[in-house]
This record gives structure tokens, C-alpha cells and sequence, in this order.
């Protein structure tokens, strides 16, 4: 990630599996939901391109924002201002 040399607090990603930040183990049958979120420190409301990519032995994929659907090639996910994590929908 590159981070202009303004000095301040730099963005933190934020990647959970089933809502741990930790190791997690699941069986064959269990769902797996990851999210992956940004806390942006003092670089809140600068813009930014946003990646979320996959490389496997099929190539490249990148996640298409609207709806999270895995399609192949390098394309940006998202380009905008950085922005606090919004809390998950109940």
C-alpha cells in the first residue's frame, strides 16, 4: 500500500473470517463470510483506489464492488475517498 510521506496515522485493513481476527478452522459443510475493511487513521476522506484481487492457478480475479462477484482480470474494486468501516447490517 502506498501512503503519501504526510506523516499522521496510516490505513489499517481490517480482514475477518466469520467474524474472528484470528486463526479459524471450519469443516468441509460450514459457510465461510470474509470481509475486509479499511480503517483510514488521518487519511479519512482522501481518495484512493481500492484492490480486492485473488491470483490462483486460473489467473487473475478482482471482486466487483456492487456485487461481490469474483471476475477475472486486474480491475479496481473501488476508487474514492477512504472512509471508517460501517457497522454490518443486522
Amino acid at each position: 500500500m502506498y501512503i503519501p510521506d504526510e506523516g499522521g496515522i496510516p490505513p489499517v485493513p481490517d480482514i475477518k473470517a466469520n467474524g474472528s481476527d484470528g486463526p479459524l478452522t471450519i469443516a468441509q459443510q460450514d459457510s465461510l463470510s470474509v470481509t475486509i475493511s479499511l480503517v483510514p487513521g488521518t487519511f479519512h476522506g482522501l481518495d484512493a483506489d481500492w484492490w480486492v484481487l485473488a491470483a490462483s492457478q486460473f489467473g487473475w480475479h478482482h471482486c466487483e464492488e456492487n456485487t461481490g462477484a469474483w471476475l477475472p482480470g486486474l480491475v479496481v474494486t473501488h476508487q474514492g475517498a477512504l472512509y471508517p468501516p460501517r457497522k454490518p447490517r443486522s
